[in-house]
């Protein structure tokens, strides 16, 4: 796993152009997928730090990708945090997340504040203490 990767999987390419360039200024490589068949391919490809997975994409949904990755022993230790139009700012404030095979995973409203999602990515970054 790279700790300098994060993978961006988002069918909007606002978003993905968004959020390239904003954490590549944070020192990260950023690697783009906008569907989620791709994700899965691109997950065991470059193993990156962290998932940001859109809930609704062309093919198979994040969840159904995300169910996928964490099937595959390389590649099931890879955190996720879904960004989606679907999950409410209640929803994120309580942090209810989005259930994946009886997993919660963090999820992050969308429209989103790049601050609060850059938090996100640090605690997941940060070390363990």
């Amino acid at each position: 796993m790279s700790d300098k990767i994060i993978m961006v999987v988002d069918d909007e390419e606002d978003i993905l152009a968004l959020l390239e360039k904003k954490l590549a200024e944070h020192g990260f490589r950023v690697i783009v997928a906008t569907r989620g068949r791709d994700a899965i391919q691109k997950a065991k490809s470059f193993l990156p730090g962290l998932i940001l997975m859109d809930i609704v994409l062309p093919d198979i949904g994040g969840p159904e990708a995300v169910k996928l990755i964490k099937e595959d022993p390389a590649t099931r230790h890879i955190p996720v945090i879904f960004l989606s139009g679907i999950v409410s700012k209640e929803e994120e404030d309580t942090k209810m997340g989005v259930q994946v095979d009886g997993v919660r995973y963090r999820a992050l409203a969308k429209p989103f504040f790049f601050q609060d999602l850059y938090s996100e990515v640090e605690r997941v970054f940060s070390p363990q203490s």
